[in-house]
């Protein structure tokens, strides 16, 4: 176990999460964490988009790719364009739609990317792909109440999700994506600089942990039934230490390690005759022989990323986390070694009985034991009378990183359409008999990329749409006056 507790404090941490964490009333801090087997967060939570009542949104720390809710959104808004040759018009029904996604129950910074259906919607430099209007609120407890949603529902029944970091479209075209909604996905994340493992703690826990991990950390999702779920994957796959002080979860105090003496073991209350110590050893099929871990790789777009540990006993078993983090591959690849590490050094337990002296020894503090060459760590103490009972696990160290490689990765392409350039020009009907004038459409970039882009063309009288061509236009002005030509023909000369 990655944490070391001891009293009853009931319901310490039994506050909310994400809006939707219960209470486990009269329960350890132990159970309440770690105990009771109860399904924390999967990773797939944070990837498929609901739009459900009562769903949960998660507190974002740091930088992440979330899908979120859809907690309004009007009916598809149907338009009609006339296209085609003279006489013979043609009716495109083309479809837009207004909505708002929650992303984050924690105020955030800023939002970066956005897929659609795996493409790119919004690129790395804020430019939007298809047509909308776009705002974003980032969740302060001041933020206004949205216009658009105001507009519709009426201003007193509007509210204005303070607390919750919302992203708001605004007809959204939806021609790109069949005509239907996307599924969408956004890079947000939430803090300004990378957040501290202890930071997300206190913040989790609403203050009840107060303890001693700087180390940072990309991204992080706390999601879960319970705070336990919520804090879990981070205790234990970075192996935080955590001792009960009766009113807060801490870290233990720091202090040089304690020398146990032959003489101070077998302690009894009564002067029994006890064992001087009792070693336990957990079996090997008890311990994983393969160690999975899946976890958000930042390299990848925050697609999942998994990192593995073996080793050569056969009988143990295989076992899987997931880490709703983000974390390069490199970090990944050393956490899940660590994990597998201290699994299989901690299988020894040692149960020792003291004398009253050592009453002021702390949870988590180094012991070390007259002739053993193993340094101990004290996992637990219970007093038993004037008998001090103490569970030793041999102390760890964390190994040094290791380096991988986190894949190929083909991420969709990026373009921007920067200095688009557009050009009315009136020539001969080109498709047709030739005589009759039409005004075609010439679209350009300075840019060499180049995407197929909608154009509305429209004045008092008509509106029509239409899109660039596939193709950029070559497009130039003539340095002289063109020759004489004929009217009719095309005039490949000049």
């Amino acid at each position: 176990m990655a944490t070391l507790v001891l009293s009853t404090v009931g319901t310490l941490l039994g506050g909310p999460v994400g809006g939707a964490i219960g209470s486990l009333v009269g329960q350890s801090i132990d159970q309440q964490i770690f105990g009771s087997p109860s399904r924390g967060p999967r990773l797939g939570d944070l990837t498929v988009q609901t739009s459900s009542y009562g769903t949960q949104i998660p507190r974002i720390y740091g930088k992440m790719r979330v899908a979120g809710s859809v907690i309004w959104s009007t009916d598809l808004v149907e338009s009609t364009q006339t296209s085609g040759a003279k006489g013979q018009p043609d009716l495109v029904y083309s479809y837009s739609v207004s909505l708002a996604v929650a992303l984050s129950s924690r105020a955030i910074a800023d939002i970066g990317r956005i897929w659609a259906d795996g493409k790119l919607l919004r690129g790395e430099s804020g430019d939007f792909k298809v047509s909308t209007d776009f705002r974003f609120y980032q969740g302060g407890e001041g933020q206004d109440i949205d216009p658009l949603i105001a507009s519709i529902e009426g201003i007193e029944e509007t509210p204005a999700y303070r607390g919750l970091a919302l992203a708001v479209f605004e007809n959204l075209e939806l021609a790109e994506y069949g005509n239907r909604i996307p599924f969408l996905t956004f890079e947000i994340l939430a803090d300004a600089s990378a957040p501290t493992l202890e930071n997300i703690l206190r913040d989790a826990s609403d203050g009840l942990i107060d303890c001693d991990a700087p180390a940072e950390i990309v991204g992080y999702a706390a999601l879960g039934g319970s705070m336990r779920d919520a804090i879990e994957p981070i205790v234990d796959t970075f192996t935080v230490d955590l001792i009960d002080d009766g009113s807060n979860l801490r870290s233990p105090l720091a202090a040089s390690p304690s020398i146990i003496g032959t003489d101070d073991l077998g302690a009894s209350a009564d002067g029994k005759a006890v064992a001087r110590m009792e070693l336990e050893q957990a079996p090997s099929r008890s311990l994983p022989s393969s160690l999975s871990v899946v976890y958000y790789d930042p390299d990848r777009d925050y697609q999942a990323g998994q990192a593995r540990s073996e080793t050569l006993d056969q009988g143990a078993t295989e076992q899987k986390a997931e880490l709703p983090a983000v974390v390069d591959a490199s970090s990944a690849r050393m956490l899940v070694e660590q994990i597998m590490a201290r699994r299989w050094a901690q299988r020894d337990k040692l149960t020792v009985r003291l004398p009253p002296a050592f009453m002021s020894a702390n949870p988590g503090i180094l012991v070390e034991l007259t002739g053993s060459q193993t340094s101990w760590q004290i996992q637990r103490m219970t007093t038993d009378g004037m008998t001090v009972v103490v569970e030793l696990r041999p102390a760890w160290k964390a190994s040094a990183s290791l380096a991988a490689d986190p894949g190929r990765f083909v991420p969709p392409s990026d373009i921007i359409l920067d200095g688009l350039t557009l050009a009315l020009v009136e020539l001969p009907d080109l498709a047709g008999d030739g005589l009759n004038p039409t005004v075609y459409l010439a679209a350009s970039s300075t840019t060499p990329t180049w995407k197929r882009a909608p154009v509305q063309i429209s004045n008092d009288q008509f509106s029509l749409g239409a899109s660039t061509a596939r193709r950029k236009a070559a497009m130039g002005s003539a340095e002289t006056v063109l020759g004489d030509g004929a009217a009719g023909p095309i005039d490949t000369l000049n």
